[in-house]
């Protein structure tokens, strides 16, 4: 009889380890399961963002590329419209400044010999003014960073008689020729970046961009040093106000000197008698 009871005892015992072990068996499977789920939820998770990202980086690259293209176009569309197109008439001509006479001048800008598209950088200068002289080398330089270009110099002291014809009143008078007839005037900083993108802006011509200012540009053609010259407009101007006042002070002055002069002249006739 205790037999049996032990037996029964040792059964309900086994039956119970085998439940407990099946339950946490289970239990073990049931967060195998869930943490399965949730990896692969992040998984999903992390492909979707990267497609996101991929999404917005091609977005990203095609308005870039839109805006670049779009700036091309606008680049390309500024370059094409100059105010004054011209093209290199000889390529094998001296990129130098040449210093010409009235005659020389007329004969290359003239409206007889100019085609549709000639230009010509022309500065009239004096060579005793030291604004002409600190000019000169940016201008000498201009003429090795346009090749075939026209650039011009010529003495307004000795060539006086263009000065009303192209309205110099002033040195150095710098003007840009097209088809034979000036058309501009440079009124800017007088530098070689500023002469090379004023003639790089309205005629659309393209520097040389090797070409900077050397100093063999101060040595010529066009000299950089102003002579020691009187200046004869100077010593007129002196002498014109000069006499100017004293005409404008005799005509004030001189009825009042003739009224005294009387005076003096009747009195002493007073006297005598």
């Amino acid at each position: 009889m205790v037999v049996f009871q032990l037996q029964s005892l040792w059964s309900i015992l086994l039956l119970k380890g085998v439940l407990a072990c099946h339950a946490t068996k289970n239990d073990a499977n049931a967060v195998d399961t869930e943490v399965l789920v949730e990896s692969q939820a992040q998984q999903n998770n992390v492909t979707i963002y990267n497609k996101q990202q991929e999404f917005f980086q091609m977005l990203i690259n095609a308005s870039n590329s839109q805006s670049q293209n779009l700036l091309n176009d606008i680049n390309s569309l500024n370059k094409t419209k100059v105010k004054y197109p011209c093209i290199v008439q000889n390529e094998d001509s001296p990129a130098i400044v040449r210093i010409v006479n009235t005659t020389k001048l007329l004969d290359i800008v003239s409206v007889k010999n100019a085609t549709n598209t000639s230009c010509a950088f022309v500065m009239f200068y004096a060579p005793w003014c030291k604004f002409s002289a600190e000019s000169a080398p940016y201008l000498n330089a201009i003429g090795r960073a346009f090749p075939g270009l026209d650039v011009l110099a010529v003495d307004t002291m000795q060539f006086n008689n263009l000065n009303t014809r192209y309205g110099t009143v002033a040195v150095p008078n710098i003007l840009l020729f097209y088809k034979g007839k000036p058309v501009m005037r440079f009124n800017y900083t007088r530098t070689f970046e500023n002469f090379r993108d004023f003639i790089q802006n309205y005629t659309g011509l393209q520097p040389d961009s090797s070409v900077d200012v050397l100093p063999e540009d101060y040595d010529g053609p066009l000299p950089s040093i102003p002579t020691k010259e009187p200046d004869y407009i100077l010593w007129f101007s002196i002498v014109f106000l000069s006499l100017f006042t004293i005409y404008m002070m005799y005509q004030h002055c001189g009825q009042a000197v003739a009224r005294l002069h009387q005076e003096m002249v009747g009195d002493v006739h007073e006297h005598i008698d």
